[in-house]
């Protein structure tokens, strides 16, 4: 399943690039493994970063933390439980 939804990204940010490609007129189309890695890996940082500042703001974790936490659920190691979870179950 997993693999079929990475695949689909994959066709998708293909179309993107050979779009833009075309919109600013160059000789080929075809996207590169090169570009679908630097596409994957700036939405990468980008869900990082935004997770990150959404918990920083909401929790009022420093920065650190939040990217660190971020970074650990998303590669599903796991280590930090959040703040309003507890303040659920201690109220």
């Amino acid at each position: 399943m997993f693999q079929s939804v990475g695949e689909r990204l994959n066709n998708f940010a293909s179309w993107c690039i050979k779009m833009i490609k075309k919109c600013i007129k160059l000789r080929h189309y075809e996207s590169t493994q090169t570009e679908l890695v630097i596409v994957g890996t700036v939405l990468a940082v980008g869900v990082v970063t935004g997770g990150a500042a959404m918990f920083h703001h909401y929790e009022q974790w420093s920065y650190f933390n939040c990217v660190y936490y971020c970074f650990i659920t998303l590669t599903t190691i796991g280590n930090f439980v959040l703040f309003f979870l507890f303040k659920k179950i201690l109220i």
